[in-house]
């Protein structure tokens, strides 16, 4: 037992996948293919098939931190009741009003004990475990800021409404299975689908899982993009039997890699994006699965709605490293303000001069990033690099003075950080772009879109061609915007070099100390 509960440790991503998809794989075999039609081993194993991923991150989060364990919460047990009366009555409603069921009492018992799995991960956000404890703690206590949040309902269902709108509005065909229920009718079924997705079906059941758990500890290893690419693609593998099942096959490949596999990557480095804005709160991913697979269901199927949302996606990838740069700036200069500070334990002359070269490490620095023109940066980066093999040799001469200098290891170790933080700049400023590729795919897609909005437009007989004119202005806009991000050195959008400036202005101050 031992073993394998430090293999966990060790391993938590991995044994997290393995028991996730060990429940559902195995429970959907039982319940579609060996029993398919038996009502009873669906009532029983739906539950569990549908919370694998909440109950693995749950399981394996407490073997990772489980102690110190705190005092039996009287707020679980709140939690708790409120959850699972919510729930069960959600899920009732829902049987009656969307799959005209009829309310036998066994119906409403079997519910009832379904609406115990929502209620007690809910109420995990005060479980004694700590580590299961502070995993959920997010459900009930958000992060970030309420513009996040509404932002979700800006994109499910803002965009797939308004891409309905102007769709029909241009005499394009733009079908929805809500047509028939009326206004009050359509938003009855939307609010069920969508508290019935947030308690079972891919809200606090999965998004515990995906993005609660496996998200930030990919993120340790990997960078944001890559974490989220990985779980988008093990959150779409995890669905395939029940995809592939004879009631829900789609017509081809083409539609399983399309509806099943793309755009479960598409929105989980969107869910990444929101994700990491709110400072890692459960809750936003908990709020946007279920708005995006009840009104997403509705009104998904445009082809504005689809280049949007890829759009999108690019826009999160491409801010995400405008941010990063940011970031990396302020790490830069707080780097060499401690090699600036530590430089005082050098001897004279070493000490004067490693000043100097700091400075001048600065100002070379400041340079890279203010070049502008990209084909101007390698002439400025060898600069930055005849600085640092400076500085490098200096510190190499002193160490070897005294080996057991723990003064010299402190220098030397603050130089290290000093350079490696210029290559993480050279790589993400500078390397890092959407590649021409992509580039070409976007515009591609926008244009084909717009072609198409056009061309539904002729047949159709519309005149509102000013619609066409602020679409094609809307979308020329964010791939600007895209493109303004993308390169922070040049252009409207620019990476503040502040830090860096502020630094500058201390070290001929006389850096503090001096």
């Amino acid at each position: 037992m031992n073993k394998l509960t430090n293999w966990i440790k060790n391993h938590q991503v991995t044994a997290f996948f393995i028991l996730a998809y060990a429940i559902t794989w195995s429970g959907l075999l039982l319940a579609l293919y060996i029993f398919p039609g038996n009502q009873i081993v669906m009532g029983l194993s739906f539950p569990f098939l549908l919370f694998s991923p909440a109950l693995s991150a749950m399981l394996i989060s407490g073997i990772a931190e489980s102690h110190p364990k705190q005092a039996s919460s009287r707020s679980r047990w709140i939690v708790f009741i409120l959850s699972w009366l919510f729930a069960s009555t959600v899920l009732i409603l829902y049987s009656w009003k969307v799959q005209k069921m009829d309310l036998t009492a066994g119906v409403i018992v079997i519910y009832c004990i379904w609406g115990l799995f929502p209620a007690w991960v809910l109420s995990s956000a005060y479980a004694r475990t700590p580590g299961i404890r502070k995993m959920f703690s997010t459900l009930l206590k958000p992060r970030g800021s309420a513009l996040w949040y509404l932002a979700i309902f800006l994109m499910f269902p803002g965009i797939p409404l308004l891409s309905l709108w102007i769709t029909r509005l241009l005499g394009g065909e733009a079908q929805s299975y809500l047509d028939n229920l009326g206004f009050w009718g359509a938003v009855i079924v939307l609010l069920l689908e969508f508290l019935r997705g947030f308690f079972m079906t891919g809200g606090i059941n999965e998004e515990s899982g995906w993005r609660g758990f496996a998200l930030p500890r990919l993120q340790t290893r990997y960078s944001v993009i890559a974490a989220a690419v990985i779980v988008g693609v093990l959150w779409a593998l995890w669905h395939l039997p029940y995809d592939l099942a004879p009631d829900n096959r789609g017509p081809s490949l083409a539609w399983f890699l399309e509806y099943c596999l793309f755009w479960r990557i598409v929105f989980a480095v969107i869910l990444a994006w929101l994700y990491n804005r709110t400072n890692g709160c459960l809750l936003v991913p908990v709020l946007f699965h279920p708005a995006m697979n009840a009104f997403g269901n509705a009104f998904f199927g445009t082809t504005i709605c689809k280049v949007v949302f890829i759009a999108l996606m690019i826009f999160a990838i491409v801010s995400d490293r405008y941010d990063a740069r940011k970031g990396l700036v302020r790490e830069e200069a707080n780097a060499i303000r401690t090699a600036y500070s530590r430089s005082e334990f050098l001897p004279e002359p070493d000490r004067g001069e490693a000043t100097t070269l700091l400075k001048e490490y600065v100002d070379a620095r400041l340079a890279v990033a203010q070049a502008g023109a990209l084909d101007k940066v390698p002439a400025l980066l060898i600069e930055a690099d005849r600085v640092q093999r400076q500085l490098w040799d200096m510190a190499v001469v002193n160490a070897r003075k005294d080996m057991n200098s723990d003064v010299a290891a402190l220098y030397v170790e603050a130089l290290n950080e000093v350079t490696n933080l210029h290559w993480l700049r050279v790589a993400v400023g500078v390397q890092a772009r959407i590649p021409n590729t992509i580039w070409l795919v976007l515009l591609a897609l926008v244009a084909l879109g717009m072609v198409a909005v056009g061309y539904q437009t002729g047949i159709s007989g519309s005149k509102r061609t000013w619609v066409m004119l602020i679409l094609a202005l809307s979308f020329s806009l964010v791939i600007a915007l895209i493109a303004e991000l993308d390169r922070p050195q040049s252009g409207l959008i620019t990476v503040t070099q502040q830090p860096l400036e502020d630094l500058k202005v201390w070290m001929a101050a006389g850096g503090g100390t001096r």
